[in-house]
């Protein structure tokens, strides 16, 4: 995605909903120092959510250990602009 962010390319994004895997198209974009996609919404297992501001240059790994939950725990992941 940081590859993507300064170049404006579409990237593609899949996660697992339902039984099926979806894919999204989009383009991330960088306003000021600001990401276009500002937050990360982890839905759990459990059915629980965890919503994490994202930090740029951060790792997958440190952004897991930030939130406080392990990647195996997850069930989807989806980025948005505002959480809701």
């Amino acid at each position: 995605m940081i590859e993507a962010l300064h170049t404006n390319k579409q990237v593609y994004l899949t996660y697992y909903k339902q039984g099926h895997y979806i894919t999204e198209a989009g383009i991330i974009y960088l306003s000021g120092d600001t990401f276009m996609y500002n937050f990360r919404v982890y839905t759990l297992r459990d059915g629980s959510k965890r919503i994490i501001k994202l930090k740029e240059r951060e790792s997958f790994k440190e952004e897991l250990q930030r939130a406080g939950i392990q990647e195996t725990q997850i069930f989807q992941m989806q980025l948005m602009e505002k959480p809701e």
